[in-house]
């Protein structure tokens, strides 16, 4: 794990509440300020990406099995002429 704070030349590297307290002039909670909304939207949007995900899968996978498929099994000849066929 790297150093929250640590210098190199003339250069310093802070990171988490140092580094918005620093970008901040000195609010020493603005990092939290910031990171909880962020927090929040990034769940609401973590269930609406889960939910395109399903549903992109289902409808991928439904055409796959209504094109390459016969009876739920793959009809591996078919898959392999779209594939790799001249057409």
């Amino acid at each position: 794990m790297l150093p929250k704070r640590s210098r190199k030349g003339t250069h310093e590297r802070l990171c988490g509440q140092r580094f918005w307290e620093l970008i901040f002039g000195g609010n020493e909670e603005l990092y939290r300020d910031i990171i909880e909304p962020l927090g929040h939207l990034a769940l609401e949007r973590n269930e609406e990406a889960k939910r395109l995900y399903i549903e992109n899968l289902n409808t991928l996978t439904a055409d796959f099995v209504n094109r390459f498929c016969d009876g739920g099994v793959i009809n591996w000849n078919q898959l392999i002429r779209f594939n790799s066929g001249k057409d």
